[in-house]
């Protein structure tokens, strides 16, 4: 199954890496796609009778529009005073990201195109297209007062619809054409507003596919979650790395909520997906939990059905060595199974994809994989952020096309681990051996407590209270960088998560 929703890229300026082996020293994050809609995004693909007016939440604001062949046309004559027909919604956000498709139907574009920080039909922000030049134009008191930059399409032909982002936080402006940066620009002037939409000067012209910014998911203070998953989430052996109960992301989320007045209970199923599937048709719906965490608020199955336990969260994951022989599309249907099993006892859980990290083998040829170099480290953290997120971005998309009322999220917890790595001074003497213990590579406690803790963010949209907060003492495992740095990995790890989903990556 392909996902009929367009994919963009967006690239974050470089970052400086503190590996000195590292190539030239620098780490770039590399593209991130946009997803498909969620908290952070949400859709509008028109997908309506001919002749419907503009869906809600959008609001005509000058002039007329009704939707045809699943894009959104102007109507009737072009309204006085306004410079052109508005259509916005109000969000709620001032900033974010908004994306849509431009159709120009074989004529010039008719100046139509993305409206963004309207405050009324005199003053706003768009980025038009006209016979294949993208321009991004500050409208004041109803005349163009600026034109903040232009940028013409290559090999532009007006029957193929480009697609367009803008992304806009406080005075930054960066506009996006098919997934390249075209126009970058930098306006204090209604930096608040928060109305984004359309704006048309002609009746030809017409848009479609629209991402509107979203407000984000509400934050919760108790998960009593369901882990469907394996050893790199909870490690309790069977390979050469220790184990012990802090190699369980579990037990940390559970100590991080207590720390911070939070609650959290989980169960888990251990294995592979296909395994787990296997079990539900061999043995039927599980009748009590296999697995519970030592550090769980309260009992996360003390007696009953599956159905009678109300999880409210399904954390479950790919495995970490078939993304170079399995497609996405070809991993679907077994999580879809996975999905609909546990869906059947608990119709409003939320589904969150654990990203974890690859076996090495996917990343390059290493000399030694267990004990990987600087510089071989930041050829696997690379391809980590890359075309291992990649694959399970395209997963997710997937999974939410085939399941459109599914609550879905994303938690990237290795990348943002990743980047700590290169960009926090006081990790830049971590070495391979202090996170990884075994060629699977399975964790030490210290990767299960970063896990821990970038799952506990995205978990409750909000990041863990720490700053009092001590590693137990038979933790012994967790090395002093990561133990005496907590409230700043906390810090950095919300910003990185936030940065991932105002770029579109649904962790929100």
């Amino acid at each position: 199954m392909t996902s009929t929703h367009d994919h963009i890229a967006i690239i974050e300026s470089p970052g400086y890496g503190l590996r000195g082996d590292a190539p030239n020293g620098d780490y770039v994050p590399p593209p991130i796609p946009v997803l498909n809609p969620g908290p952070s995004l949400r859709l509008l693909d028109f997908s309506l009778p001919n002749g419907s007016p503009a869906p809600a939440p959008l609001v005509p604001r000058a002039g007329t529009f009704e939707v045809r062949n699943n894009q959104l046309f102007p109507t009737g004559n072009q309204p006085a005073p306004a410079i052109g027909w508005l259509i916005g919604a109000d969000t709620g956000m001032s900033d974010g990201i908004i994306s849509a498709t431009y159709f120009p139907n074989g004529g010039d574009g008719n100046e139509t195109g993305i409206m963004i920080r309207y405050r009324d039909n005199e003053n706003f922000i768009d980025c038009v297209n006209l016979n294949g030049t993208l321009a991004l134009v500050h409208v004041e008191n109803n005349a163009p007062v600026a034109t903040l930059g232009t940028y013409a399409i290559p090999n532009y032909d007006p029957n193929v619809p480009p697609r367009g982002v803008i992304r806009a936080f406080g005075e930054s402006i960066e506009v996006f054409c098919n997934g390249v940066l075209a126009i970058s620009a930098r306006l204090a002037a209604l930096s608040t507003e928060t109305v984004w939409g359309f704006k048309y000067a002609g009746l030809a012209a017409s848009m479609g596919n629209l991402l509107l910014p979203n407000a984000a998911a509400p934050i919760i203070d108790n998960s009593h979650y369901y882990v469907a998953g394996h050893s790199l989430f909870t490690y309790d052996g069977g390979d050469a790395a220790p184990n012990t109960d802090y190699t369980r992301a579990g037990t940390w989320i559970g100590l991080f909520a207590a720390e911070s007045s939070m609650q959290a209970s989980g169960a888990a199923e251990f294995g592979q997906i296909t395994t787990i599937n296997t079990n539900w048709a061999d043995n039927g719906v599980p009748v009590g939990a296999q697995l519970a965490y030592s550090s769980n608020s309260y009992d996360p199955w003390p007696s009953g059905s599956f159905a009678d336990q109300d999880f409210d969260q399904l954390i479950f994951m790919a495995s970490n060595f078939e993304q170079e022989t399995e497609t996405p599309q070809s991993y679907l249907p077994r999580v879809l199974t996975l999905i609909d099993n546990i869906r059947a006892e608990e119709p409003l859980v939320e589904a969150l994809m654990y990203v974890h990290w690859p076996e090495s083998n996917l990343a390059g040829s290493f000399a030694d994989v267990l004990n990987l170099t600087n510089a071989e480290w930041v050829t696997y953290n690379t391809y980590s952020r890359g075309d291992y997120l990649n694959w399970h971005i395209a997963w997710f998309n997937e999974i939410l096309a085939a399941r459109p009322n599914l609550t879905l999220r994303v938690m990237p917890v290795y990348p943002v681990i990743a980047d700590m790595l290169e960009n926090l001074p006081f990790l830049s003497s971590v070495v391979w051996t202090d996170l990884m213990g075994d060629s699977s590579p399975h964790g030490t406690e210290t990767m299960y407590l970063l896990c821990g803790l970038v799952s506990y963010i995205c978990m409750y949209s909000q990041a863990p209270d720490l700053n009092n907060f001590s590693v137990p003492a038979g933790a012994t495992q967790v090395i002093s960088q990561v133990a005496n740095n907590l409230p700043a990995i906390v810090t950095y790890a919300a910003d990185r998560l936030n940065y991932y989903n105002n770029n579109g990556v649904k962790v929100y």
